[in-house]
């Protein structure tokens, strides 16, 4: 479900890769190989999706990286119409939308983690028995 995925099924089908724009819609002769990789991403996310709403009731879940907004957005809505499908019973659906932070909002979270790891006070100094 990774943009090196996407990109590697899309020069297996021979399609050229190299200068993609995310923000840019993309191209025609694609369509074939992103359907088929939209299809398998989107089988892949439900029962994590499924799961989260049915634990966490979330207003809303977001998906983000650095996969073009195009390909974001058909991802969110598939794998809601999916969810749906194989849920119908759950109480509670929560919409799937993408999520409009920074590209690099990811990379840079999972960067100040050590940061915050040395800075925070630990687990033991706050709890107090």
């Amino acid at each position: 479900m990774s943009l090196s995925a996407l990109t590697q099924r899309l020069e297996a089908a021979g399609m050229p890769v190299a200068g993609l724009d995310p923000t840019e819609p993309f191209p025609a002769a694609c369509a074939s190989s992103l359907s088929g990789w939209l299809n398998e991403a989107s089988s892949a996310l439900v029962p994590a999706v499924t799961a989260v709403n049915c634990l966490l009731n979330p207003a809303a879940i977001l998906l983000g990286g650095r996969l073009p907004d195009e390909v974001l957005d058909r991802l969110a809505d598939e794998t809601h119409r999916k969810m749906t499908a194989a849920a119908a019973t759950i109480p509670a659906s929560a919409p799937i939308r993408r999520a409009t932070l920074s590209r690099d909002a990811p990379a840079v979270g999972a960067a100040i983690l050590p940061f915050l790891d040395r800075m925070l006070p630990s687990d033991a100094i706050l709890i107090k028995s």
